[in-house]
């Protein structure tokens, strides 16, 4: 009950006011364009676009960024959960929309897709302090306006680049961070910083040109979560005539601790406790409570990688009715994760074996094992826009190769064997990853009030491994037809094809109020390590398609039928929005049908990721409103906002039989899936005037599962006999309440400078001791109160 009332403490005001309409000031109107392939093939617009989008501008971007990953700004909008590693929100900071972890969220820079093809996620600590980097932030809900990319399943983000012939001038940036700690040695300690300098020319003849460099360094709130990123950003534009081309290039270097397990719950509320970093522990596998081992990461397990990328986008406009868009992408990844294999790996883990060269290899002890990973990822993305008799019509396509390098190897370890090569690589692979597709969509205006979009995908994904190797020597596998195959050439090829249907409705009622609708048929390829973990295979993992047994030893596989597979989901979307100038609210209803849905099993792999299982049929639906208020806007006594958001959603399994190791089938239909709350509400306060900006952001989240048990967990003895030595008796993320503050100042007109801006930012100024989120018996506590003081220099 104490849920629900903070639940409606929070979004009554939303029930009142309302959100997109004079919630903000204007950003300056753009006389040069920049290149718009997100804006005339993705974006949403509030006249005539049939789906669920928040958006967030420059100037707020602004107002409340200091260091923190991207997913911790984008917490302030519908439907967002996220959660950081180590707890403070800077590195492996990890986001879900709608329930759909951010596997399922399609990422775009500026059009350009950036989910990782072969594991289909976006690492955001990659693009650290890219937020600067912005000049506008779109998020949509549900399948959304994406015709290419990544699927669509919780939403899809859309990041566009500062405009930068706008201005000129240099920037300056600095700031510290402070956290607080608890416990018997309280105290408050320096824990962050920021650097960076931004350079613009302004619009110089008809060319532009923009460089940003920037540093954030982190000891992390955990025990050696630490985090070193740099970025950078360098891109110029040329403009002619009708013709405009847009270079950029930017990326990044990373240095971190690792921190991907979370720690027994109740270590959550212990001021102490909360800040340790386990590689491993468990509990007493009879009560599920009682710690009774744990394995304090080492300060070897890190990470380091580097991903810098280029875009050159064009726009021509042909002529008043036809334009021609065009995006090329490279991308160029490499890097390395150590980790510990104390404890669980051997000789033969290693293939210290004959095979190899290795007689009576003994077990190295102690190891520190190196996963690296290279990748080359390169696409065009082509497009026309043709405005026709019906309203506006586009085609185009979509080239996406993908090719990587993994390898693992022994980085550091005691009792090797003699004469042993530090190069040696126990495995070896080469992935391939090519997505083809054509698309098309035509917005039907039929009057002024009444659009109807029709849009239509059809795509090919292609997954393959080749060069596979078990240490020195090619891996080899018999196939059910008699044949082999391995030995360096190619393992499998699994070929995906879908065609993703959407259609829509806009329909502007008056001035101020209008409703849409819209249906969408999505599809979403496995990623490759549901076909085949091969960075496991050392570790028993094995190519997972429709297998035989030859013998006690020996599979024989056929590699055209996978176990597992492609997920649908249907998706339906009815909102009504009403907008004066100064309230406005919106409300918006989903239901989502998914079939085959991958949902964790409450365990990690290797590497820290959840493993998935098909689930035959889940169901997703809810409310989500959204509103906000402009109380008064006077130059003499200033400007106060309020706006507020809050969602209500089930996410249900309807079909699962969850396998046990003891071969049992257990139905979970009924259970919520795990990882996400039913209620999420936000609110914030904003009062300004002339110079001064102030802030207060309410966000509270409601209780839910880290598994897909529910209450079997500890009702059901199949799961805790399946669980075995890795049961625990408590699955339950508890609901919590924060509240951040931000404030800042801008001096103008001192001398030699043309403005100094201050910022000071409170997170979690009630000190809450809670989990921001977990998976099966592992919580990830989110930091106590923590400062930031920063300062913007603009010369």
């Amino acid at each position: 009950m104490k849920s629900y009332l903070c639940f409606l403490l929070f979004i009554f005001p939303a029930l009142l006011v309302a959100e997109d309409a004079g919630k903000r000031k204007s950003d300056s109107l753009r006389i040069y364009r920049t290149p718009s392939i997100t804006v005339s093939t993705s974006r949403a617009n509030v006249t005539n676009s049939p789906v669920p989008y928040s958006e967030i501008t420059k100037s707020e971007i602004k107002e409340t960024y200091t260091t923190q990953d991207l997913p911790q700004i984008l917490s302030q909008l519908p439907s967002i959960l996220t959660f950081s590693e180590n707890g403070n929100f800077i590195g492996y900071t990890n986001m879900s929309l709608r329930g759909f972890d951010q596997r399922r969220i399609a990422v775009m820079v500026n059009g350009i897709p950036q989910n990782d093809p072969e594991d289909h996620n976006f690492y955001w600590i990659n693009m650290s302090d890219f937020a600067s980097t912005l000049g506008n932030i779109q998020v949509q809900r549900g399948a959304g306006l994406s015709s290419y990319g990544p699927a669509a399943i919780g939403g899809s983000i859309l990041l566009s680049t500062v405009n930068y012939a706008e201005f000129k001038g240099v920037n300056i940036s600095s700031g510290i961070g402070f956290q607080e700690y608890g416990g018997p040695n309280s105290r408050t300690e320096q824990i962050s910083n920021r650097y960076a300098i931004e350079y613009s020319s302004g619009l110089v003849d008809n060319y532009a040109f923009y460089a940003k460099l920037g540093r954030i360094n982190s000891f992390g709130y955990r025990e050696q979560s630490f985090a070193n990123l740099n970025s950078y950003f360098f891109s110029a534009m040329r403009f002619d005539g009708n013709l405009t081309t847009q270079l950029n290039i930017f990326g990044g270097s990373q240095y971190d601790g690792l921190a991907y397990n979370g720690l027994p719950k109740s270590y959550v509320k212990d001021p102490e406790l909360r800040r340790t970093n386990y590689s491993y522990f468990s509990y007493d596998r009879e009560d599920g409570q009682t710690i009774n081992w744990t394995t304090t990461r080492r300060r070897q397990e890190v990470e380091n990688f580097s991903q810098p990328q280029m875009e050159l986008l064009n726009d021509w406009q042909i002529s008043d009715k036809l334009a021609f868009k065009s995006a090329i992408f490279l991308k160029m990844g490499d890097g390395y994760f150590d980790y510990d294999g104390t404890g669980w790996t051997d000789a033969n883990s290693f293939r210290l074996t004959p095979e190899n060269g290795f007689i009576d290899a003994p077990d190295p002890q102690n190891p520190i094992i190196r996963a690296n990973v290279s990748n080359k990822y390169g696409g065009w993305i082509p497009r026309l826009e043709y405005v026709n008799e019906f309203g506006k019509m586009m085609v185009g396509a979509e080239i996406r190769i993908h090719r990587s390098e993994h390898w693992g190897k022994i980085n550091f370890a005691e009792n090797l064997p003699e004469n042993y090569d530090p190069d040696y690589k126990f495995y070896s692979y080469n992935g391939v990853r090519n997505i083809y597709s054509a698309f098309a969509s035509q917005q039907f205006e039929f009057t002024d009030k009444f659009t109807i979009l029709l849009e239509g995908q059809l795509v090919n994904h292609l997954y393959a491994i080749e060069n596979e190797r078990a240490g020195k020597v090619f891996s080899e596998y018999q196939l059910i037809d008699g044949g082999t195959v391995g030995n360096g050439d190619r393992l499998f090829e699994v070929n995906y094809t879908f065609l993703n249907p959407r259609v829509g409705f806009n329909f502007n009622i008056d001035e101020t109020q209008r409703t849409y609708f819209s249906a969408a048929h999505t599809s979403r390829e496995p990623r490759m390590r549901n076909l085949y973990a091969a960075s496991d295979s050392w570790d028993g993992a094995v190519p997972l398609f429709q297998k035989v047994k030859i013998d006690s030893v020996t599979n024989a596989y056929d590699f055209s039928n996978p176990l597992i597979k492609p997920e649908q989901m249907l998706n339906f979307e009815l909102g009504w929005a009403y907008a004066t100038a100064n309230y406005s609210f919106n409300v918006n209803g989903y239901w989502m049908e998914y079939f085959d849905e991958l949902v964790k099993s409450g365990q990690l792999d290797v590497f820290g990721a959840p493993v998935d299982g098909n689930a035959p049929k889940t169901r997703h639906y809810g409310v989500e409103l959204m509103g906000s208020a402009r109380f008064f806007d006077d130059e003499k006594i200033g400007s106060l906002q309020l706006s507020a958001n809050g969602t209500y959603s089930k996410n249900l399994i309807v079909d699962y039989g969850f396998a046990t190791y003891q071969g049992e089938l257990v139905q979970l239909e009924g259970n919520s899936i795990a990882g996400f709350p039913d209620m999420m509400a936000n609110m914030r306060l904003t009062y300004s005037i002339g110079d001064l900006f102030t802030s207060l952001h309410l966000r509270y989240v409601g209780e839910f599962r880290t598994d897909n048990f529910g209450d079997m967990l500890v009702s059901d003895p199949r799961i805790k006999a399946h669980l075995g030595g890795s049961y625990y008796a408590d699955n339950v993320v508890d609901a919590y309440t924060i509240l951040n503050a931000d404030f800042g100042y801008t001096f103008r007109n001192i001398p030699a400078v043309n403005s100094l801006r201050l910022h000071l930012q409170i997170n979690n100024i009630t000190n809450e001791l809670y989990a921001a989120s977990g998976i099966g018996r592992e919580f990830f506590p989110a930091a106590g109160r923590s400062f930031f003081l920063g300062f913007e220099l603009g010369l």
